[in-house]
């Protein structure tokens, strides 16, 4: 999952593992410690808080860059980790 912006499925993360989708549910876990999903997200929103301290660039902006279509969605999974939305976050961590 190196390429973020990209819209992973589960099928296409099984294609690109040379798995089944049912093996994937069952291994990725057990590997990574999380879900496919959980994973990507945990992923994007640690993304988007680099961003978030290095660029000035627009959060929506910054959401579709690491892969989120819709911002609102982008912002309640940011604050999902990070307990903040991300122009809160922006503004405490911001240097």
């Amino acid at each position: 999952m190196n390429d973020l912006g990209r819209a992973w499925t589960m099928d296409v993360l099984a294609d690109e593992a040379a798995i089944s989708r049912s093996q994937l549910s069952r291994l990725f876990p057990r590997h990574v410690g999380t879900s496919p999903a959980a994973f990507l997200r945990n992923e994007r929103s640690r993304r988007m808080a680099d961003l978030l301290r290095s660029s000035s660039d627009t959060v929506e902006t910054i959401a579709r860059r690491v892969g989120w279509t819709d911002p609102s969605h982008a912002s309640r999974a940011f604050r999902q980790v990070h307990g903040l939305s991300p122009q809160q976050y922006r503004q405490i961590y911001r240097p």
